[in-house]
C-alpha cells in the first residue's frame, strides 16, 4: 500500500472519529442525569452508542493492540504492540469495537478499539476524577480522554507530542481539517502515550487548552497510574 493511500485512510478514520467525539460531552451530561434518576438503561437508546457507562469504581481491564510500528508501518515481523490498562469503570463512558482487537492495515470495523474516558480536574487536588464518586457529581474542568489502538506517527513525537487542534492540522498536512470551530465549546489536544495516540477534549476557554502542555502532563500522569504494561 502506497504511503499516500495509507495516510488518506488514516485521515478518514480520524475525521469519522471526530464526529463521534463531538457527541461525547452530551453523553456525559446525559449519563449524570440518568444516573441521578436511576434510568441509566435508557442511555443507549438516546445516544445510539453501546451502554457502557457506569458509576462503579470496580476495576475494568482495557487492552489496546496494534501491528503498526512508527509512521503506521507494519512491524514486518509479526510483533504486536500492546497497552494494558486497569481503570475504575466510572471513568469509561463509552467503548467502541472489541477490547483487545488488533489494528491492521485494512482499518476494518472489527480491528478497531476506541475507549472514551471522562474525567474532571479537581481544582484543589489537581487530580483527574470520574464524573461521579460515591453517587455524588464531581465538580471541576472536564477533560475527555480518547484512546484507540493506533500508534503515533514520528511527526507527533518530541516537540510535536502535545498539539492543539489548530496546530495539529499543519503538522500532518491537513491545515483546515482539525481546527476548533467558533461555535465549539470544547476543543482537542493531540498527544501520545508511549507511542500510542491519545486525544484530549477540553473546554476552549479554559487554561488547559491555552496551555496544552499542562493538560498533557496531567493526563500522562493519570494514564501511568492506570497502566499495567505498555509495549
Amino acid at each position: 500500500m502506497h504511503d499516500d493511500e495509507l495516510m488518506r485512510k488514516v485521515k478518514i478514520r480520524l475525521l469519522r472519529k471526530l464526529a463521534l467525539i463531538a457527541a461525547i460531552p452530551l453523553i456525559v451530561v446525559g449519563f449524570l442525569i440518568w444516573s441521578a434518576l436511576g434510568l441509566n438503561g435508557l442511555m443507549q437508546n438516546i445516544s445510539g452508542l453501546p451502554n457502557s457507562q457506569s458509576n462503579s469504581m470496580e476495576l475494568r481491564d482495557l487492552t489496546f493492540r496494534s501491528l503498526f510500528g512508527e509512521d503506521q508501518a507494519m512491524t514486518g515481523n509479526g510483533v504486536v504492540y500492546e497497552w494494558k490498562m486497569r481503570i475504575p469503570s466510572a471513568y469509561v463512558i463509552n467503548e467502541l469495537g472489541s477490547n483487545g482487537a488488533v489494528s491492521t492495515p485494512s482499518f476494518s470495523e472489527n480491528s478497531g478499539h476506541f475507549s472514551y474516558l471522562a474525567t474532571f480536574l479537581d481544582p484543589k487536588t489537581k487530580q483527574l476524577l470520574p464524573a461521579m464518586t460515591d453517587g455524588k457529581i464531581n465538580n471541576g474542568t472536564y477533560v475527555g480522554i480518547d484512546i484507540e489502538n493506533s500508534r503515533t506517527s514520528s511527526m507527533l513525537k518530541s516537540e510535536n507530542s502535545c498539539l492543539r487542534d489548530v496546530d495539529y492540522g499543519p503538522v500532518i498536512g491537513t491545515p483546515s481539517g482539525f481546527k476548533c470551530l467558533v461555535h465549539d465549546e470544547r476543543c482537542r489536544i493531540y498527544t501520545q502515550f508511549h507511542g500510542w495516540n491519545v486525544l484530549l477534549i477540553v473546554p476552549k476557554d479554559d487554561a488547559l487548552y491555552k496551555q496544552p502542555t499542562t493538560a498533557c502532563s496531567l493526563v500522562d500522569k493519570f494514564l501511568n497510574q492506570h497502566t499495567v504494561s505498555v509495549n
